[in-house]
């Protein structure tokens, strides 16, 4: 179970990670991508694109599909048969928020609202809806239910920047 929280400026998502009903954390889920050649034409990025990856998802496809974001090479072999998302990838360059899908595409995200994903992401839209930033939607999720724990990793865009259509 994950959590993860865009409010515009600041990504946001918990640190840990579930086996049955144990929680290991902290564990890394936010990750700072230089990406390969390979993964800037499948994701239609510019060749110095910069992003920062809020992974969620399967476990086991996470260090696949980071290895191949950093050195290219063949897609992993991920379970297609169900649409899934492994995350939020933001764009640091152009501010630009999207979900990763399994097949290892890009779906923009709705612009001019937050937005959340994973176990808890009502709660967390919710809370930013009602005025919470991105952190503390991960905070009021941990604290009120089981969808997120174990701490929270963030980026905040530099700058004061505002992704596109956020206000």
């Amino acid at each position: 179970m994950t959590t993860i929280a865009f409010d515009g400026r600041t990504l946001a998502v918990d640190k840990a990670s579930w086996q049955s009903d144990y929680v290991w954390s902290p564990v890394t889920k936010l990750f700072s991508v230089v990406p390969s050649k390979e993964c800037r034409k499948r994701f239609r990025l510019d060749e110095n694109a910069r992003l920062k990856w809020a992974a969620s998802g399967d476990a086991s496809a996470a260090p696949l599909i980071l290895d191949w974001m950093y050195e290219g090479g063949e897609t992993p072999p991920l379970d297609t048969t169900n649409i899934t998302t492994h995350g939020f990838i933001l764009n640091i360059d152009n501010s630009e928020i999207y979900r990763l899908t399994s097949r290892l595409t890009l779906e923009p995200l709705v612009k001019g609202v937050p937005v959340a994903d994973g176990g808890g992401f009502q709660i967390a839209l919710g809370a930013m809806l009602a005025g919470a930033s991105a952190v503390e939607a991960i905070e009021i999720v941990a604290s009120r239910s089981g969808w997120a724990a174990g701490g929270i990793d963030s980026y905040t865009l530099p700058g004061g920047l505002v992704a596109p259509g956020y206000v």
